[in-house]
């Protein structure tokens, strides 16, 4: 497990659902609108405090996992209140503790800009989708607006030299979604948004080369 990524993580579970409150109250319906594809066996990535549970289709059954002890402390409390079932554990994206071919659905949120080794990341969860099964992806992209995508570029190393990772998140100021995950040819979007968060449509079982 990456500790370094961990502890990261832990620090700000303290003051997460604070600086996350402004983007579930705008985000929240396009969240939901995305998680109604939910089918099967579900794994969610990087469940955090939990405040993205409340979006899910009631009466499921999933397992979400975070790389941080804290952050699941947390999202314990809302587990706890979600009309369904969450199987909360501990895990890293880059070192999946399921077996090949175990999941119809992987659901990630704001996740892979916070993931050190994203396109590792990606392939576990390629790993652990069956035949067919689908990823529903809402993350954060580089904005298309030229002179906003140029100030994005020069705040990314800045915020994250300088404030927490979970604020720096929330700034927007991430952008490897929308770039190193295109170039590597793992997903590919078909549908986004111009803002700080991108709404990726669910994508079939893709093709990744097992280099």
């Amino acid at each position: 497990m990456d500790t370094a990524t961990q502890r990261k993580w832990d620090a700000a579970s303290r003051n997460f659902d604070l600086f996350s409150y402004g983007d579930d109250q705008r985000l929240g319906p396009h969240k939901r609108e995305l998680f109604a594809k939910i089918r099967g066996e579900t794994l969610m990535v990087a469940a955090g405090t939990g405040n993205d549970f409340r979006f899910f289709p009631p009466g499921r059954s999933f397992i979400a996992i975070d790389i941080s002890e804290k952050m699941l402390e947390r999202a314990a409390k809302k587990a706890a209140t979600y009309r369904g079932t969450i199987d909360l554990r501990q895990m890293d994206v880059c070192q999946l503790e399921f077996g090949d071919n175990t999941f119809d659905t992987a659901v990630t949120v704001c996740t892979f800009c916070s993931v050190p080794k994203p396109v590792a990341g990606l392939r576990e969860l390629y790993r652990v989708l069956k035949p067919g099964g689908q990823i529903l992806m809402f993350e954060h992209v580089r904005s298309r607006i030229g002179p906003l995508g140029v100030f994005l570029d020069l705040m990314t190393p800045l915020s994250h030299a300088s404030v927490p990772i979970s604020i720096a998140i929330r700034w927007g100021t991430c952008r490897r979604p929308g770039s190193a995950f295109a170039a590597k040819k793992t997903f590919t979007s078909t549908s986004s948004r111009q803002s700080r968060a991108s709404r990726i449509a669910p994508h079939p079982r893709p093709k990744i080369s097992r280099q």
